[in-house]
């Protein structure tokens, strides 16, 4: 995986790039499928900005946020990107072990559901 840091307005520090190794450890449980990194910090008056974009599999995912304190913006957008990594390969997951029988079984419950009477050949009068 390709890793890139941008400090903007400042001087980026030993001691937050350590900080932010450590808070990506979410990554090392997709890291087979994270193409790049792309970690963005800004300060701007008293706003610490911090922004993550990644690459996986052709997707872009992107996560920010913007608190008083740097550590706090890294430690909320490194939570928001792992939630949504986790979201999209629940995805894949939940439905990778099905066959194609299941499949349309599935899809037909879930029509039956959405249309009963057209199921039981009821018409709505309007």
């Amino acid at each position: 995986m390709e890793m890139r840091i941008t400090a903007r307005h400042f001087d980026l520090t030993d001691e937050l790039k350590d900080y932010i190794d450590r808070q990506m450890e979410f990554s090392k449980k997709y890291a087979d499928h994270i193409i790049s990194a792309h970690i963005i910090l800004e300060i701007e008056k008293h706003r610490q900005k911090s922004e993550l974009n990644l690459t996986v599999n052709g997707q872009s995912f992107s996560s920010h946020a913007v608190t008083d304190d740097m550590y706090v913006s890294i430690d909320e957008t490194a939570n928001k990107m792992d939630r949504q990594l986790a979201k999209y390969y629940d995805r894949f997951r939940n439905n990778f072990h099905l066959t194609r029988d299941e499949k349309a079984s599935i899809a037909e419950d879930i029509s039956r559901a959405i249309a009963p009477e057209e199921q039981t050949g009821e018409q709505i009068e309007e």
